[in-house]
């Protein structure tokens, strides 16, 4: 599983660069316009380092904060993975 994930995750950041990290909008809507599976692995991804590392401030404080209804939203459907594809 864990290699699933992290192939998933290399792939949802492929297009990624520091011009658009600096931008929380250009961040937001790439992300947004991920494939589904790109998406939640990337958001909950993101989620867990944060929250291992610094804790929920630091989630919030880092601007990673922006995907938190989405990161939500991508939880749930975790629970029903017929939905992710």
């Amino acid at each position: 599983m864990e290699n699933i994930v992290n192939q998933t995750y290399s792939e949802a950041i492929k297009g990624l660069d520091e011009e658009i990290l600096k931008n929380c909008d250009s961040w937001y809507n790439y992300v947004l316009n991920l494939p589904k599976i790109q998406q939640v692995v990337y958001t909950v991804v993101l989620l867990h380092w944060q929250i291992e590392n610094g804790g929920f401030h630091q989630y919030f404080f880092n601007s990673y904060g922006q995907f938190a209804y989405l990161t939500i939203k991508n939880l749930k459907l975790i629970r029903t993975p017929h939905q992710i594809s």
